[in-house]
């Protein structure tokens, strides 16, 4: 899918009602599919970071109107009520009003399952979301003559799903955050869907939702899928960057806790007749995914269970062996052994009250995920991943994922997600995400994204989604086309953006110093400790050849800069004059 247009006919954060967003325009829609993603910058507090968070927002409230499952509690009856007291309702949302356009790529199997051989596989869906306040959302796709001739512009709501971007995909570097409140959110009815399929003996294979948000809890499984499962080449940016060269071992722990024991609030929920029968209240929470737990233990080198724990554990020695293994019993396929993995930890949620659930649907706290979404420890989860041994270049010592950097484990957020979801048409948004990157991964930043996401040249899905990133980086910003890097400000409380070619602004390729002074007003380039020396020296007293010496003396602790450069032609300047006056 590829962005349009957003407007807001509602305030939402900082972004005021009016605010409007063109994402193509004049000078990038002849280029729609090309790899061109967004960048989004400017000063602390300029506004960037919220269009994120409302384009989260916004595809939470519309996948939650469209699930088919919506746990007890979420969401109310009848009309329009309060939302921050009564659950979700789909009149209700933050922001209340708004319109966004967008493109999606129409695969030639989707069009012969619901539409008639007359479909036009060339076009690609122009799609319309517009919410009026205190309604809900219509859906529109605009151009649907043009595609399949017939059909009615406003989508039915067995037609919307079909439209809505394989996955949404976040990541934030920073804890205050608030584009991962509705991930959050959404994780807890994810958990909460798996609850209602094992009550009902429903078959499960994969979260019905579509959200999934990056952090610290994901990084093993996403690593572990793609070095298990992704083609050797397409690892490179990790032995290249990391030292990364492969993963020796880990081990997989899955705890048997029986579902009686763990989830007696839910028993609530249960016909009386049925709690009398002993195997619809004592099945184990794993058993509706025991399928994909045998496909693990095929897969590893040795197992066991620990009887007085009530864990399964599974060790792995990655070898060709172990591969050919995950690689039949997994379809070859990276992206679905991190759903599995998914499952999984989504399963530790298992402590979770209905009370704190019900918290976290209705709350707008930045910092969610530490004061109403505790997990449990180690030896009391569900799922959890340990000694995940890795192999770098020319070591010899045993490395285990927890002794990585902080930039290491970024790195392996932005990347591998990509890697993982490079086959879907789908949206990812990442907040800075090279904060802890030295300048040489951040000025290869763009170039590693584009090498991930491409795919081979049969591909039909190849740069089917849209990329956005916030960022505060000019080496970021000079692999960016300048249609596509939109400078944020805040004048008057009032959040304004142009688009750096509207500013006259040429990016792609310009120096971190020009860029630096053009896009964030910062002139200088050294810092303000520096700067403070050199102005202290040009308040010497310079009038003699001693002072003069004095001054160049001072200057010596300073290292090679611009500045500096101009110190010294004043000085050299005031030394020529002195000169002049004594050979008069």
């Amino acid at each position: 899918m590829k962005l349009k247009r957003l407007k807001l006919n509602s305030q939402f954060r900082s972004l005021q009602a009016g605010f409007e967003i063109d994402f193509l325009n004049d000078y990038n829609l002849d280029k729609l599919w090309d790899f061109l993603p967004y960048c989004l910058v400017g000063r602390n507090g300029s506004g960037k970071s919220n269009i994120l968070e409302v384009l989260a927002e916004i595809f939470y409230h519309i996948e939650c109107i469209y699930l088919d499952f919506k746990p007890e509690g979420f969401s109310g009856e009848g009309k329009f009520k309060n939302i921050h007291t009564e659950g979700f309702f789909a009149e209700s949302c933050n922001p209340d009003a708004f319109e966004l356009e967008y493109y999606y790529y129409i695969k030639g199997d989707f069009s012969r399952k619901h539409f008639s051989s007359s479909f036009n596989i060339g076009y690609d869906a122009h799609i319309k979301i517009d919410k009026k306040r205190n309604e809900s959302p219509k859906v529109y796709w605009l151009n649907r003559a043009e595609c399949v001739k017939s059909g009615n512009t406003l989508l039915e709501r067995k037609e919307v799903k079909d439209f809505l971007p394989d996955f949404i995909v976040a990541y934030s570097s920073g804890e205050n955050q608030l584009i991962n409140l509705p991930f959050f959110k959404m994780r807890f009815v994810q958990y909460d869907e798996y609850l209602y399929r094992l009550i009902k003996d429903l078959d499960y294979i994969k979260p019905e939702s579509r959200f999934v948000y990056l952090d610290d809890y994901y990084n093993q499984a996403v690593l572990l899928s793609i070095y298990l499962l992704r083609e050797k080449e397409s690892l490179l940016p990790f032995k290249n960057e990391l030292g990364l060269d492969d993963i020796k071992s880990f081990r997989l722990i899955i705890k048997n806790d029986e579902f009686e024991k763990v989830h007696k609030d839910v028993f609530q929920t249960i016909p009386l007749e049925e709690r009398k029968n002993k195997n619809k209240i004592t099945r184990e929470l794993t058993s509706l995914i025991s399928k994909s737990i045998e496909r693990l233990k095929a897969c590893s080198t040795t197992s066991y269970y620990n009887h007085d724990t009530k864990e399964l554990i599974l060790d792995y020695f990655v070898d060709k062996e172990c591969r050919q293994a995950f690689k039949f019993h997994f379809a070859d396929d990276a992206f679905e052994l991190f759903r599995t993995f998914q499952v999984l930890l989504n399963l530790n949620n298992y402590k979770t009250t209905k009370k704190i659930k019900q918290k976290v649907y209705h709350s707008k706290n930045i910092y969610i995920n530490q004061d109403v979404i505790p997990l449990p420890y180690d030896e009391e989860r569900i799922f959890r991943f340990k000694d995940v041994v890795l192999k770098k270049d020319n070591v010899d010592e045993v490395i285990y994922t927890k002794s990585l950097s902080d930039g290491e484990y970024q790195f392996i957020h932005c990347i591998g997600l990509c890697l993982l979801f490079r086959d879907t048409n789908s949206l990812f948004l990442l907040d800075e995400p090279e904060t802890h990157f030295n300048p040489d991964w951040r000025s290869n930043f763009v170039s590693t994204l584009r090498d991930c996401l491409k795919q081979d040249q049969t591909s039909s899905l190849d740069n089917r989604r849209d990329l956005l990133i916030t960022s505060h980086s000019p080496f970021i910003i000079s692999d960016c086309q300048p249609e596509n890097v939109i400078i944020f400000r805040k004048k008057n409380s009032k959040v304004e953006h142009q688009t750096a070619k509207d500013k006259g602004i040429r990016t792609f390729g310009t120096s971190a110093n020009i860029l630096t002074e053009e896009i964030f007003g910062k002139k200088e380039s050294i810092s303000k400790l520096s700067l403070e020396i050199i102005e202290k020296i040009k308040n010497m007293p310079l009038n003699s050849p001693e002072d003069i010496l004095a001054a160049k003396e001072e200057a010596r602790i300073l290292g090679e800069s611009v500045e500096k450069v101009l110190l010294f032609r004043e000085l050299i300047i005031r030394e020529n004059e002195l000169n002049k006056q004594d050979d008069k």
